[in-house]
């Protein structure tokens, strides 16, 4: 369990990191008051540096997620939190 739980991080990183990198591209070129060849060439080093080192922290913070204190399994304690159905 604890590999797929892995592997669906991971394919979550990747996945999320495509989809912010094209907003990141947009942002850098509308934002940096370049002509279009300056622009184009700042927003791709700004999406190349940003998607290796978010990548890196999303999966973490992804991991952190998952870690005991913050699951969504059922825990000992679980029960103080259930709601009492009638």
């Amino acid at each position: 369990m604890r590999l797929r739980s892995h592997f669906r991080s991971a394919i979550k990183t990747a996945s999320w990191r495509a989809f912010a990198a094209v907003d990141t591209f947009a942002l850098v070129w509308v934002f940096s008051g370049h002509d279009a060849t300056h622009a184009i060439a700042a927003a791709s080093a700004v999406v190349g540096v940003e998607a290796i080192t978010k990548s890196f922290l999303y999966f973490a913070h992804e991991r952190l997620w998952e870690a005991p204190a913050f699951s969504t399994r059922r825990s000992a304690h679980a029960h103080r939190f259930q709601s009492v159905e009638t």
